[in-house]
């Protein structure tokens, strides 16, 4: 039997039926966790809990932000995912910015009409 190389995307994903099926042989050789792990029921994985972050000020960013860094700093998390996780808040804290700015003109707009 010869092997095939997989069909990728423009972007790098594998397409089609080259797809490995959860569980089989073949999406054991591609790293498949779930089909590795042992006592898999075939069953989804369990979802970790969904964690609730107040993030609706620039406050609430920086004070996220602030504790990211600290756990960054302890060793507590890995430094690839603080950086990942402290662009996310970055590019959250400009919208939240924005979006004060925005209604900021707005008022002014319609305060002094529009011209």
């Amino acid at each position: 039997m010869t092997s095939r190389k997989p069909r990728t995307s423009a972007k790098g994903a594998v397409t089609g039926s080259d797809v490995p099926v959860k569980g089989s042989q073949s999406a054991q050789k591609c790293g498949d966790v779930a089909a590795q792990s042992p006592g898999n029921t075939g069953s989804a994985p369990e979802r970790p809990s969904r964690l609730r972050l107040k993030l609706k000020t620039i406050d609430d960013v920086q004070a996220e932000l602030a504790r990211l860094y600290r756990s960054g700093k302890a060793g507590e998390r890995n430094v690839a995912d603080v950086s990942k996780l402290a662009n996310i808040l970055g590019i959250l804290g400009r919208l939240i910015v924005d979006n004060a700015l925005e209604a900021r003109l707005e008022a002014l707009e319609e305060r002094h009409g529009k011209r």
